[in-house]
């Protein structure tokens, strides 16, 4: 499995226990900004990533929203 990470410091409470080994994830974690996690979800090359609103907006029919909690 290939996960889309944002790689912005302000996204490390998300990734941090992950990173640390806290959490673990039998997964290939892929960095990029939001922008190339968009396009990578969209060319088929992540399973599961966070994708912007207006990245679901345009291709809601091929992704299934999940919520945060």
């Amino acid at each position: 499995m290939r996960v889309g990470r944002i790689g912005y410091i302000n996204c490390y409470p998300v990734y941090g226990a992950i990173d640390r080994g806290v959490v673990p994830l039998p997964a290939d974690l892929v960095t990029g900004t939001p922008s190339e996690l968009n396009d990578l979800l969209a060319a088929g090359e992540l399973d599961v990533s966070v994708v912007s609103a207006v990245e679901y907006a345009r291709n809601a029919r091929d992704y299934v929203a999940r919520p945060c909690s």
